[in-house]
C-alpha cells in the first residue's frame, strides 16, 4: 500500500522527469506480476475446474478494467484529473481488504481439515 502511495505521489508531480518515467516502468512491471498472481489465485481456488477458473479470471479481469475505467472517468469528470489517483487508492484498499479476508478464510478452512 505504501508503495502504491509513493508511486501515485511521484506521478502527481507537475512536469516530466526521469523519476516519473522510472515509476511508470516499475508500475508496468508490478502490473504484470499482479496479473500472474491473480491468475494463480483464481486457478488454485477451483482445482477441479481449471478451464472454468481461467475463464472466470479473464472475465473478472475485464470487469475490473471496465469498473475501474468508469469510476476513474466519473472521478475525473466530477472532481479533476488528480481524483483518479484517489480512486486508484480506494480500489487498492478494497483489494487489500478482500485479499486479507481470502487468506483468513483459507487458513480457517485448512485448519478444519
Amino acid at each position: 500500500m505504501l508503495l502504491l502511495a509513493v508511486l501515485l505521489a511521484v506521478l502527481l508531480i507537475p512536469g516530466r522527469s526521469i523519476v516519473q518515467i522510472a515509476v511508470v516502468i516499475l508500475w508496468d512491471i508490478l502490473f504484470g506480476i499482479v496479473n500472474s498472481l491473480q491468475q494463480y489465485m483464481v486457478t488454485t481456488s477451483m482445482p477441479s475446474a481449471p478451464e472454468f477458473a481461467n475463464g472466470m479470471s479473464i472475465a473478472f479481469g475485464n470487469v475490473g478494467i471496465a469498473v475501474g475505467t468508469a469510476v476513474g472517468g466519473v472521478a475525473i469528470t466530477v472532481f479533476s484529473i488528480r481524483a483518479a489517483a484517489g480512486a486508484a487508492c480506494l480500489f487498492a484498499v478494497i483489494l487489500l481488504t478482500l485479499l486479507s479476508l481470502r487468506v483468513r478464510f483459507n487458513n480457517q478452512a485448512s485448519r478444519k481439515r
